[in-house]
């Protein structure tokens, strides 16, 4: 299925078409991704099981599940305040709404996050190494908001090299 992506569906009533995450990228808009789940409870990306699970649900928000709430994954050289504020400082981080994955991606050695000028003497490295929390069914290379690779790993733990020899010095992935 390598093609052109959508953030939403382009019949969608509320979208307003410049203004999703995507066209930002296209706009060579440079971002760092968070999620969270703000749940109150004290337990950041973890389902509702507490006191206040009732006040999630109602006939407009159904009871919220673990793969609903959303949790920022920051890839810091060690757990201390410092470094992991410096690497959201500079995006070396990612966001996740679904499974707990674990990725480690990187553009010519410079970890997902970095802005660099591409030596346009070789073609770009994109390697990544994946750990899901189950078997890994799909990966997908996006580079400019366009399919380029689909990977069939199906195993939980996958690691790919990838040689873009088609290019660009304002080409961004993910």
């Amino acid at each position: 299925s390598i093609g052109l992506c959508f953030e939403v569906p382009l019949d969608t009533l509320n979208y307003h078409p410049g203004t999703s995450c995507q066209d930002g990228l296209a706009r060579q808009y440079i971002f760092g991704f968070t999620a969270g789940s703000k749940n109150l409870e004290g337990r950041p990306g973890k389902n509702m099981h507490g006191e206040y699970s009732s006040y999630y649900t109602n006939k407009f928000y159904p009871a919220l599940t673990s793969k609903d709430l959303g949790i920022t994954a920051v890839l810091a050289p060690s757990l201390t305040r410092t470094d992991v504020f410096n690497s959201l400082g500079i995006r070396h981080n990612y966001a996740t709404t679904g499974e707990r994955i674990l990725i480690n991606s990187k553009v010519d050695n410079h970890p997902m996050g970095d802005y660099y000028l591409w030596d346009s003497l070789q073609f770009p490295n994109i390697t990544a190494t994946i750990h899901g929390t189950d078997t890994l069914v799909k990966v997908e290379l996006i580079k400019n908001n366009i399919s380029i690779m689909d990977f069939f790993p199906f195993n939980r733990d996958y690691s790919f090299s990838y040689i873009d020899s088609n290019a660009t010095s304002n080409s961004y992935y993910y």
